[in-house]
């Protein structure tokens, strides 16, 4: 993802989702979702040699390119709605609970 301005991009969990390591720029909502060769690989803006090597080990890595797929599809779990819903609504019955 090699975008320099960004909210949230659904193209970030669709690749999670697919077990596939990600390599981006800190972007908008990516710096709070990707971890740095944790689940994926973050790279200084603009920085295309260092975006072009981090591919690159990736296709020459197939083994720690699994690994990180597979970490960023555990997170992106729990990006799940339910989970957003399950939290809205303990803040609701704590807001709202007579005491």
């Amino acid at each position: 993802m090699a975008s320099l301005t960004e909210g949230m991009p659904i193209t970030i969990f669709e690749a999670m989702n697919l077990k596939k390591p990600i390599v981006a720029f800190p972007a908008g909502g990516i710096k709070d979702v990707i971890r740095d060769n944790d689940n994926g690989y973050l790279v200084p803006f603009k920085d295309v040699v260092k975006f072009s090597e981090k591919l690159i080990y990736l296709l020459n890595n197939p083994d720690f390119a699994r690994k990180l797929g597979e970490k960023a599809w555990e997170d992106c779990q729990k990006f799940d709605i339910s989970f957003a819903v399950q939290d809205l609504e303990r803040v609701y019955v704590e807001l709202f609970s007579v005491k």
